[in-house]
C-alpha cells in the first residue's frame, strides 16, 4: 500500500509540474523577412529556415504569423514579435533579425550578422537567432 501511495505522489507531482509550467511559455510569432537584392526562392527558403529554427526552441511556443501576398495577415495573440531583413550589398550578404515585445510593438533586440555567401548564413542562422 505504501508504494502504490508513493507512485500516486511521483505521478501527481510530475503532471502538477507539466500544468505548472505550461502557461510560462511566452508566445513568439514570425512574420516574413523583407529582402533586397535576394531572389523569391532564396528569401522563402532562409523565411522557412529561421521559423523551423525557432519552433526548435523549447523555452518558447513559436507560431507563423507569415502572410500569402493579397491575404489579411493573421491575427494572434503573441508576446513578442520576430522578424527582420536580409540584403545583398556589395557582394556581402546582411541578415538583421529584430524582436519586438507585444503589444506595445517596442524593440527589444537587434542582431545583424554579414556574410560573404547564401550557403554561410543558412549555416549560421541558428546560431544568430539563440542570440537574439
Amino acid at each position: 500500500m505504501k508504494r502504490k501511495n508513493e507512485i500516486f505522489s511521483l505521478v501527481f507531482l510530475f503532471f502538477s509540474t507539466v500544468v505548472l509550467y505550461a502557461g510560462d511559455v511566452p508566445t513568439v510569432g514570425f512574420r516574413n523577412l523583407s529582402a533586397t537584392g535576394i531572389d523569391q526562392p532564396g528569401l522563402i527558403t532562409l523565411d522557412n529556415l529561421i521559423f523551423d529554427f525557432l519552433k526548435e526552441q523549447r523555452t518558447i511556443n513559436a507560431v507563423d504569423l507569415r502572410g500569402t501576398p493579397g491575404e489579411p495577415e493573421p491575427v494572434v495573440q503573441t508576446d513578442y514579435i520576430c522578424t527582420g531583413s536580409i540584403s545583398l550589398e556589395n557582394s556581402r550578404y546582411y541578415l538583421t533579425l529584430v524582436m519586438y515585445v507585444m503589444p506595445d510593438n517596442v524593440k527589444t533586440a537587434e542582431i545583424t550578422r554579414n556574410y560573404d555567401s547564401y550557403n554561410r548564413i543558412l549555416l549560421e542562422s541558428r546560431t544568430v537567432l539563440k542570440e537574439l
